[in-house]
Order: structure tokens, then sequence, then C-alpha cells
């Protein structure tokens, strides 16, 4: 390189000083070696002698990337310091959000276990808190070692607000109440409709709503039939309380409980809202309105079980009635009954569907000696008989001599095929007529499998804690439980 040529350049640039300094600084750019480009990204390897070099230069030219003025140039430098070319979306790129936390979900268990008084509990089953108790799984026969609930309960319901055998049930994440408005000085003159309400509580918000109606045929605390939930905004409730107007006679009927969006008041801003539906209308009823009617009696049939299919649009009910037995479906999209055939749901009550088994599973119908069954799903559109059924091998009810079972709920945690045995038991001999302070609530953890057979297993089985309860003498027993 001549320097006079570098002076002449110089001296050709010096009314325009940018023009100056890039011409200066490009013969040292060129230097293959010590091109210092803080925004590229060198290839991993360890750090040379060339590469120190570059630091010296970084600091005179600052760390904003290349003086040279053309990209040719530039990725010539580049190539020759063996540096990685940046990408075009060299952006320093934004970490994806984290993961929102699942919330710890409990088990809720309803009891009418004081006088003129509905309790929500609220219990953690996998111990540090919700009054776990210590105990061996057989020991049930000293009542002084275990604990009573704890005190308060996350909700009390107090008569007249409800009636204590009113019945419980759960859509989406809200504990939902049905009852007749309750008062020991009844007066048979008042307005039948002021006498019906719906409790909702919403276990997220710890929101509790009161919707100040209630379909006529539920309007007696023992009308309540069945409710099954399909999906987490609707709620479709059977009763045996509806009266046919024309025949004058009870033949029962069913009926819709949905959240919707409400812009009643005119304002931009939706409100969600519960109220109760026409099953297969878009419209809210009237006190006037008459329910679904249905393709069995509840009179003097029994509804045994009932699951909903995993898609949600359909849901089936197995009835026994006098002399005639069967399961029919319920389209949520067309409003319609079919019957299915002459066979029955395996289960008593709540067949709850597992997804890691790909069945409905639930107490067996036979629910004295507390085994499982199984099925797999029933499709929605086909007539198909059922599926073969599966019972396990393992009983899940304790057996212990002096105590008898006075009911039993089997709740689904979700997971792999997580469920959870809640049992209340009393000292045998108690009357129904007086009260007891001798019951007991006991938890059981456990999970449910099918082996390499494909028989119905419980392949985990363990106590999760027992309870001091009492039952008031006025009211039958009554508790239900659920999983949020």
């Amino acid at each position: 390189m001549d320097p006079s040529n570098g002076v002449v350049q110089l001296i050709t640039n010096v009314r325009n000083p940018r023009a100056s300094a890039k011409a200066m600084w490009r013969p040292i750019l060129l230097q293959p070696r010590r091109t210092p480009i803080s925004h590229l990204r060198r290839r991993g390897h360890d750090a040379t002698d060339d590469d120190k070099a570059v630091l010296p230069l970084r600091r005179l030219i600052g760390s904003r990337g290349y003086a040279s003025s053309s990209d040719a140039t530039n990725a010539a430098a580049a190539a020759a310091a063996n540096i990685a070319a940046p990408r075009a979306d060299s952006r320093r790129r934004r970490r994806p959000p984290a993961a929102k936390a699942k919330a710890k979900q409990h088990l809720y268990v309803v009891l009418n276990d004081r006088k003129d008084a509905c309790e929500i509990h609220k219990l953690d089953i996998d111990g540090g808190g919700g009054g776990r108790l210590m105990m061996n799984a057989g020991d049930m026969a000293s009542l002084k070692t275990l604990r009573r609930l704890p005190e308060p309960p996350l909700l009390r319901l107090q008569s007249p607000t409800v009636h204590p055998c009113s019945k419980f049930t759960t859509v989406g994440s809200s504990i939902v109440n049905m009852g007749e408005y309750f008062s020991d000085h009844y007066c048979g003159d008042w307005f039948r409709e002021a006498r019906g309400n719906t409790l909702v509580y919403d276990t997220k918000t710890a929101a509790l709503t009161v919707v100040r109606h209630l379909p006529e045929g539920l309007l007696g605390v023992y009308d309540f039939v069945a409710a099954i939930a399909v999906g987490a905004n609707r709620l479709y409730v059977l009763d045996e309380g509806t009266m046919d107007d024309y025949r004058g006679r009870i033949v029962g009927g069913m009926h819709c409980f949905r959240l919707t969006d409400d812009d009643d008041d005119g304002s931009r801003k939706k409100k969600e809202r519960w109220s109760w539906w026409q099953p297969d209308e878009s419209t809210r009823i009237s006190w006037s309105d008459h329910p679904s009617r249905l393709p069995f009696d509840t009179i003097t049939g029994q509804i045994e079980a009932y699951a909903v299919h995993p898609k949600g649009r359909t849901f089936f009910v197995s009835v026994r009635q006098v002399d005639d037995e069967g399961t029919f479906s319920y389209s949520v999209e067309s409003g319609k009954w079919t019957r299915r055939g002459d066979w029955m749901l395996p289960f008593v009550g709540h067949g709850h569907y597992d997804g890691e088994l790909g069945s409905w599973v639930g107490l067996h119908h036979s629910d004295d000696d507390g085994r499982l069954s199984a099925c797999r799903v029933v499709s929605a559109r086909q007539r198909r008989a059922l599926p073969e059924v599966k019972v396990s091998k393992e009983k899940v009810f304790v057996q212990v001599p002096g105590w008898a079972r006075v009911q039993a709920e089997l709740v689904y945690m979700g997971g792999r095929s997580e469920y959870c045995l809640v049992e209340w038991l009393e000292t045998e001999g108690s009357s129904d007529e007086e009260k007891c302070d001798e019951c007991v609530l006991r938890l059981t953890k456990m999970r449910v499998v099918y082996d390499g057979d494909g028989e119905l297993t419980v392949a985990a089985h363990r106590l999760s804690g027992c309870y001091k309860v009492s039952r008031s003498e006025k009211y039958r027993r009554h508790m239900a439980a659920f999983w949020m």
C-alpha cells in the first residue's frame, strides 16, 4: 500500500468529515483478523490470540458494529475472521411467559350434620391441611382418636335459606343447590314462585349467587332425581314433581340450568349469569312453561345410572321401571331422546369418564360389595349393545365389625385414573330418629388401571383420613362429594 494514496484521499475528503472518517478506518477494517463486530454471533470455539486482538479495537470504534460502507465488505471481513453472520431476526427474542401453574384441586364434601343447616367443607386429602388424621386403616373402634372436620366450614347455609335435606350437585367450578325456600312456619298461601331458589357457589371466586327462580317440578326437596353436567356451563336436572296440566297427575320432567352472556341492561359489557332454560330451546323459561317431557316414568321407575359422552353432546340414562328397564340417550344439539336398548349401565349413580382408560368408571350396581365397574364408551349415534363390562376383583369398601355404611361416593380426581372413595359410616343400631355423634367420614385414595389381561384392577389404595361427624335427629342423612 502506498502511503501517499491515503494522504491524497484524506485531503480530498476534508470537506466531508464523515467520508474522511470512513476512508481513514477502511484499511483497518479490511484486516481479516481484527474485525470487531459486537452484534455478530461467534461460532463455538475457544478464544485464540486473534480473538483477543479484537478487544483493543472494540474500545476504539465502539460496539455499534461495522463502520464500512458496504455489506459485501462486511461479509468478507466476517468470513475471514471465522465469525458467523447474524440472522435476519437477530433481535433479542423475548422468552415465552412461563406456563401458569395449575390451581390445586381439593375435595369438597357437603353434609347436613347440623340442625337446620348444610355445610360445605374443603379438604386437602394430599396432606398438609384439612384435618388430616393419622391412624391405622382398621382402627375405628375408638372415636376419641378422631378429629372433627375443621371449623369453620368453607360455607354454611342455614335454614330458611335452604332446606337441610336439599341436594347439591356441580357444574364447572360451581356447587349448585336446588330446593324450596324452607320455614318451620310454612304458609300454603304463599306464592309458589317466591318459595323456590337456586344457589350457586363458585369455588374459584368464592361468589355466592342466588337465582330467584326454580322450576315447579323441583320445588319439593325430594323431587330432585338426577343432575347431569354437560361441559362447564350446562346442568340438566331431572325431576319427579312435574304435573301434567291435562291429566292432572305427576309425570316428571327435565330442566336446563345454563350460564349465558346477559346484556339485558343495555350495557356493552356482557355479564354471565345463571338462569333456567328450556332444554331444547334458546329462550329462558317462564313460570308457566312446561319442562321437556321424558320418554320414561320417573315416578314408578328409578334412574339408576347416568354418564356423559366425552364429546359433551350426548348423555346416557339407565332407568329401571316396574316391568321394564333400559338405557336412553339425549342429544343436547337436537333435543331428542333415543332408546338405546334393554341393557343397563353397569354402575350406580354417576359413571365418570376416565380419559386414561377410555372408559366410564363407577361403583358397581350391586354396591353392597364395594367393587368398581367399567365399560368402554358407547357410541353417541349408533345403536349398539353395551360394550363388555369389567368388574374389579378388589373390594374398596371398608369392613369393620360394629359399623354400618350409610352412603358412599366415588369421586374422580383426574390425573392417572385417580379416585377418592368417600364413605359415611355409623355405629350399628343407630336410630334414625335420634341425634347420632358416632359417625365417621372416611376418605380413601386409589388408582384404577387395566392390567395385562385387560381386567379392571385397583392398583393403589391408601387411607387419606377419617373425621368424626354428627347427624341431626331431625333430618335424614345426606352427603355429597366433589373434586374441583
